[in-house]
């Protein structure tokens, strides 16, 4: 087993490290056996210990404990909410304001898939623009709770899905052609078209914790991986705005 895998920070009580896209955090509730960041981790810090996770396709910035003393710590940081969570996002579609908050109760059914519902968890997702484009725009997602999938459904609710996402958006990969003027787009009939990115597009770009050895507040961060940068690059290209 193994992944390409940076580590952030590392010392006697936590280790910070880049998630790829594609990976489990942790093992899976019906396949245990499928690759995962905790058994990989584990050859390396046989002690080390999950506070929070990542959806599979989710890049960026994860926390790990390395002692008993740091995971009850830093869990007790993410049951409280004071852990500052910072993430990149590419949706569809332009919000008519530059920021705004998503206060929506989201309840799960039975295969796990979430919605918004009055009765459901209490939910709020701040969210930011950072840039604008023609169909697209780039924002800046400040989770205020730890609910699964909260992201992603927040943002459909409020009519700005990821590009990418098979679940909670309008499609599960995403082509030149969608994004490229039709007159500039060319397409030889002998290749084979390959999608700009067949994940969904978010990125935990930034974590804030108060550290469990100095009790003081450390920021660590992460930039976008390749995939994602290219997607920009592409819709910068092609549908910048004026």
């Amino acid at each position: 087993m193994s992944f390409k895998i940076r580590e952030v920070y590392q010392d006697a009580t936590i280790l910070c490290i880049e998630k790829p896209a594609g990976t489990l955090s942790i093992p899976d509730r019906y396949d245990p056996t499928k690759k995962n960041l905790l058994h990989y981790l584990r050859n390396k810090y046989p002690g080390i210990l999950p506070v929070h996770r990542l959806d599979r396709d989710t890049s960026g910035i994860m926390i790990w404990a390395l002692s008993d003393t740091a995971h009850k710590h830093l869990s007790q940081q993410f049951e409280t909410r004071t852990v500052k969570k910072k993430y990149l996002a590419i949706v569809e579609g332009s919000p008519n304001t530059d920021s705004g908050e998503i206060n929506a109760s989201i309840q799960y059914g039975s295969s796990g898939k979430g919605f918004v519902k009055a009765k459901g968890k209490e939910s709020v997702t701040h969210w930011r623009l950072i840039e604008r484009f023609n169909g697209f725009s780039l924002l800046e997602v400040v989770p205020m709770s730890g609910r699964t999938h909260q992201i992603r459904i927040h943002l459909q609710h409020i009519g700005l899905p990821l590009v990418v996402d098979s679940y909670y958006g309008n499609r599960s990969e995403l082509y030149a052609y969608q994004v490229k003027p039709y007159k500039k787009f060319r397409f030889s009939k002998n290749a084979e078209e390959r999608p700009l990115i067949s994940r969904h597009p978010l990125h935990a770009s930034e974590i804030t914790i108060l550290h469990p050895l100095t009790k003081k507040e450390v920021t660590f961060m992460a930039e976008p991986p390749k995939d994602f940068r290219a997607l920009l690059n592409q819709i910068r290209k092609w549908r910048t705005l004026g």
